[in-house]
């Protein structure tokens, strides 16, 4: 058989063949593969195939298995060892991490949460929790996650090595009512995704201690409830740099966990890159396939967007604009967690917010990422763009 260039060809248990042909553009997203249909297929013709397309192929197959039906049959891919390892444990962690998203919130919660988080990245975690965060000054954490039967909690997760240290930094609230300031029905429904950006931050953290580098994972996980413990409105909370937070609204709760986090970082570490299901303005932006990111560094602002392309995982960079910082002073504190005009330019404004807990310093990336696909099922935004960006780091920093 003559194969063609880049063109995958799957041949079933039946010998029917099926074609996967060449990508039209380099730079377009990854290849909408369809699901296939239940089977047992071997993988032939790669020799021409480039990494993206195969990653292409196996992550196209990925479905959700709902423990409330009855079990598919499996899709059976045998690949041929000539395929790119590398490429293989990234699908498998990215399959890992959009099944952590997708799980629906009754199945993961803070404590479920917590248990997944130590399978993944098997070791010695430190978990602050309950009133122990009041102890340690992380008062945001507690008031965001103390409405819940779950208590909140900060995980902490250290992998030691050479080199330039990496403080990966995720949001996980595991599902947000908003709080007192209660979303409706329909800004409510998809809210088990709103621990995507820890899902994202863990999955990175899984490659990068299969890779031998140096870094730390912080997780901040609550689940944002209502009760007559809720924290509320008008409120004025204190963070360990000794800023404090007027509470404008509590359902803009992701960016007073993460300042939280942002906080508990090392001193040693040289990149700070934190995930999150932050703000709605980030999805009218950009749509729910590009990621929106934000920098203090041109370089690896640059970079993030250079390596996104190379790996079909698109990313825009959007501006730290100052003249909107005013924005966010208090009246009866120092900052807002959100505005007073209305949420115009939400997306900057969260971000200029987390711009206030970053330590000096410090390189830091914030994604502003939709962690949800359209068919409802998690997605690994900035996944594999940062894995990139940090693989070539370390390599040129040898």
């Amino acid at each position: 058989m003559t194969y063609k260039p880049n063109t995958i060809y799957l041949i079933n248990e039946t010998l029917t063949i099926y074609t996967i042909p060449p990508r039209t553009s380099s730079l377009s997203l990854l290849p909408k593969f369809p699901k296939l249909s239940q089977s047992s297929y071997y993988i032939s013709g790669v020799e021409g195939c480039d990494d993206i397309t195969m990653m292409s192929l196996m992550l196209g197959q990925y479905t959700y298995s709902a423990p409330f039906t009855s079990p598919k049959p499996p899709i059976n891919l045998t690949v041929p060892s000539k395929i790119n390892q590398s490429i293989q444990s990234l699908v498998s962690t990215i399959y890992s991490c959009k099944t952590l998203i997708t799980s629906p919130p009754n199945l993961l919660n803070p404590d479920t949460f917590e248990s997944h988080a130590k399978e993944i990245l098997k070791g010695d975690w430190s978990v602050i929790k309950g009133e122990q965060l009041l102890d340690k000054g992380y008062e945001c954490i507690h008031a965001v996650g103390r409405s819940s039967q779950y208590e909140p909690r900060l995980m902490t997760y250290s992998n030691p090595g050479s080199g330039p240290k990496f403080t990966i930094i995720g949001k996980a609230v595991t599902f947000d009512s908003g709080g007192l300031s209660l979303k409706p029905s329909s800004g409510m429904i998809n809210m088990k995704k709103d621990m995507a950006g820890g899902a994202i931050a863990l999955s990175l953290g899984k490659l990068l201690k299969e890779a031998g580098i140096y870094f730390e994972l912080i997780l901040p996980v609550v689940e944002n409830s209502v009760s007559g413990e809720s924290y509320r409105l008008g409120d004025v909370l204190r963070h360990n740099n000794g800023k404090t937070t007027e509470i404008l609204n509590t359902d803009a709760e992701g960016r007073l966990i993460l300042a939280d986090a942002l906080l508990h970082s090392s001193n040693d570490t040289e990149y700070i890159i934190d995930f999150a299901t932050l703000t709605g303005a980030a999805r009218v932006a950009l749509g729910i396939e590009v990621g929106m990111f934000f920098t203090n560094n041109d370089d690896l602002g640059n970079l993030m967007v250079e390596k996104g392309s190379s790996v079909e995982d698109p990313l825009w960079r959007m501006p730290l604009y100052s003249g909107y910082e005013n924005r966010l002073k208090g009246r009866v504190s120092d900052l807002t967690n959100v505005t007073r005009d209305g949420g115009l330019g939400g997306a900057i404004t969260a971000a200029l917010y987390l711009q206030n807990f970053v330590p000096e310093g410090k390189k830091w990336v914030h994604f502003d990422v939709n962690g949800m696909d359209e068919n409802g099922e998690g997605e690994a935004n900035g996944l594999r763009a940062c894995w990139e960006v940090i693989k070539g780091i370390v390599e040129k920093e040898k």
